[in-house]
């Protein structure tokens, strides 16, 4: 068996720093020695074992003194927790303890600006900033991680250009700009390497993908992508992306009216929720369970599996998701044409929707809201429900939301304002043409005016 070397980062550093300063690249010292530039590559980025004899010629040929390297190294190595490693647990403490102690840690480590592991200081900066919701700076530090990729390509053997695109990508998703959300996954999904670090993202990018496709009502290509995720069972996936995936499907069959199956695939996906503790993805999986029932009509089990995710309310991390929730709640009472307990419901839903700045549940909850006062001949009351609603589509560009609107505010005043009932018709008649020219779908979801609350599955971690 050949003997072999453990290169810490130090080490690896100090070879690379050699290299620069003679004016060799990593192609050209590979060819010199007859040796692969990726294996010299993972020679400077350290913690890595390489055979000894590989390593000797690789010093020799810098001019480095094998035997007083290898001495420093193990000092070093006895004394010091490999950099490298030390970012890795900061990630992980990131996500799992938390980032006041995690931080002060992360101000510890100084690196050149020409260390190949500014990339994932950049990066494990902005998830920090994300955490405290700081988007501005948190974005700042994602690009900064992308741009030293690219200034890098050594980088590219961890995948932070494609992760740090995933992670804007959620970060802009968080704030409801879900185009540029799904602008920047498709980025990631460009610039994902196979075979490199992180290979489990590759399920995340696309996972990702089609929540965001399913939230602007790209349902076709969103389902395309779920099928697709399902048979591919050997991608690398964490049990919350797993259950996530089951939400997104679910939520997908119940747009299609395939409530039996989304309630099916619902049930499999609460069992491995519940057996990992998942709160969020159990408390999302019952409410969808929820809207199938109501659907199909079946308003006994509707209750009881939305009273059912309102009883892990205090245990949910995102309590946006309680905005749906409510909101099916008051859809449910108000087919019941119980209107007392669905407008409560339905204000709470709105009120928790403004508290948690959740624009997309939000803008469904003043629907729904809206088609309560509807409802009631409470025409006033359903008209400033609409306009708020409106007026989110319109900012953050939900257009077949907004078509939904416009047709239900000219509702409201077709009778007693007939100057603003033509202006509603106008713009509800210029968006359709624009949605017919852009080639959007517009009208297959709507079913007697009714409008559709969406569940919406949210980006896991990574």
């Amino acid at each position: 068996m050949k003997a072999s070397v453990f290169v810490s980062y130090e080490l690896g550093e100090k070879i690379r720093k050699t290299r620069k300063q003679r004016r060799i690249t990593q192609e050209d010292l590979a060819l010199s020695l007859d040796l692969s530039p990726s294996l010299i590559s993972k020679i400077e980025r350290g913690a890595y074992q390489v055979a000894r004899d590989n390593f000797e010629v690789v010093c020799e040929f810098l001019g480095l003194d094998v035997e007083v390297l290898l001495e420093n190294n193990q000092v070093e190595m006895d004394n010091q927790v490999d950099i490298r490693l030390l970012l890795k647990t900061i990630e992980h403490d990131i996500h799992l303890v938390g980032t006041t102690e995690v931080w002060a840690e992360l101000n510890t480590i100084n690196l050149d600006k020409n260390n190949h592991l500014l990339g994932e200081y950049y990066y494990l900066q902005g998830l920090i900033y994300e955490a405290k919701q700081s988007w501005g700076k948190a974005q700042e530090f994602y690009e900064k991680a992308i741009r030293f990729a690219d200034q890098f390509q050594t980088s590219n053997d961890t995948n932070i250009k494609s992760i740090s695109y995933y992670v804007l990508g959620r970060l802009f998703g968080k704030q409801g700009k879900l185009k540029q959300a799904l602008t920047f996954i498709k980025l990631g999904e460009e610039s994902f390497i196979e075979g490199v670090e992180r290979s489990y993202l590759k399920y995340s990018l696309l996972l990702s993908k089609a929540i965001y496709l399913e939230k602007l009502n790209q349902n076709e290509e969103a389902f395309r992508i779920t099928e697709e995720l399902k048979n591919k069972p050997f991608i690398t996936a964490s049990t919350e992306a797993k259950t996530n995936l089951v939400q997104l499907h679910a939520t997908l069959l119940n747009k299609f009216g395939l409530y039996d199956q989304s309630i099916q695939i619902a049930e499999e996906g609460v069992i491995l929720a519940r057996l990992d503790k998942l709160y969020d993805r159990t408390f999302e999986l019952w409410t969808t369970k929820g809207e199938s029932y109501r659907k199909k009509r079946s308003f006994a089990n509707a209750k009881h599996c939305l009273k059912t995710a309102l009883k892990l309310k205090e245990k949910i991390q995102y309590l946006p998701l309680a905005v749906s929730t409510y909101t099916q709640l008051g859809l449910l009472y108000l087919e019941l044409t119980d209107i007392q307990k669905s407008q409560k419901s339905l204000v709470q839903a709105v009120e928790l929707g403004k508290e948690t700045k959740d624009n997309l549940r939000l803008m469904s909850a003043l629907i729904a809201l809206g088609n309560c006062y509807l409802q009631q001949q409470k025409l006033t009351k359903a008209q400033c429900q609409y306009e708020m609603a409106l007026s989110i589509a319109q900012t953050h560009s939900y257009t077949q939301h907004e078509w939904d609107i416009l047709m239900k505010l000219a509702v409201t005043c077709k009778q007693d304002n007939p100057d603003l009932y033509g202006k509603y018709v106008e713009q509800f008649h210029q968006l359709s043409l624009k949605l017919w020219i852009g080639g959007e779908k517009s009208m297959t979801f709507h079913q007697n005016y009714r409008i559709p609350i969406h569940l919406e599955a949210e980006p896991p971690d990574v």
